[in-house]
Parts: structure tokens; C-alpha cells; sequence
């Protein structure tokens, strides 16, 4: 699984209209893997007759409405992404599903973040 994350990070950033798409589909395809990879995790726990500690968050909404943001994080916020999900801490809480709200909220930090970075950048340029 890491192994795939950093092998798509490792894309040369594009620019244009046509650099959003790819970047878009890029940030996809990573959410779509760290689900894929929970669900096989918080399958597994299920199977082994334990039962998951913490609500499961309706990730599918979040995703989706994170997914329709049109200001994305930069590459150093997709790295931040991956090592919360790659730490020792994480990897024992993905059993009770508790780092996929985390991996959710880090990102749509990083997506309010951005548009903050936007409008301030908008006030400057109205002041000058």
C-alpha cells in the first residue's frame, strides 16, 4: 500500500487547465486506495470475530465533498497525508477505523488552507 502512495507521488506537477484534471484525478485515486486499504482492514477485524471500537465515519460523504473542492493542497500536504497514514500509531488504529477521520480532517485542512492562501493573496493584490 505505501508502496503505491509514494510511487504516485512521485508524478511531475503539471500546469493548466489540463494539470488541475491530472492532479484531480491523481489526489482520487490516492483517497480510493486508502480506502480500499481500510475497508480491508476493518473487514479483517470483523472476520476475526472482534468488533470495531469506533464509529466507522460516513467516509463516503466526506469524500465526495472534499473531492468537489476546486483549490487543492500542495505536495507537501499529500506527504503529510501519507506519513500520518504510514505511522506506527496509525497502523493499530486502522483496526477501529479511527485513521480514516484523521486522514480526512488532515486533508480537508489542507484544502481550507489553501483557499485561505487564495483569498489572502486576492486582499493584497485589491490593496495595491
Amino acid at each position: 500500500m505505501s508502496e503505491t502512495l509514494k510511487n504516485n507521488t512521485d508524478e511531475d506537477v503539471h500546469s493548466g487547465a489540463d494539470g488541475l484534471k491530472k492532479e484531480n484525478e491523481h489526489l482520487k485515486h490516492i483517497m480510493e486506495l486508502i480506502l480500499k486499504e481500510s475497508q480491508k482492514t476493518i473487514d479483517t477485524v470483523k472476520e476475526q470475530g472482534n468488533t470495531v471500537t469506533r464509529d466507522i465515519p460516513p467516509i463516503d460523504k466526506k469524500l465526495s465533498k472534499i473531492l468537489k473542492e476546486q483549490i487543492y493542497p500542495k505536495n507537501n500536504i499529500l506527504d503529510t497525508l501519507i506519513s500520518i497514514f504510514n505511522t506506527e500509531y496509525n497502523k493499530r488504529q486502522r483496526k477501529c477505523g479511527g485513521v480514516l477521520s484523521t486522514i480526512v480532517d488532515c486533508y480537508q485542512y489542507g484544502v481550507v488552507m489553501g483557499k485561505r492562501q487564495e483569498r489572502a493573496k486576492h486582499k493584497t493584490k485589491a490593496r495595491k
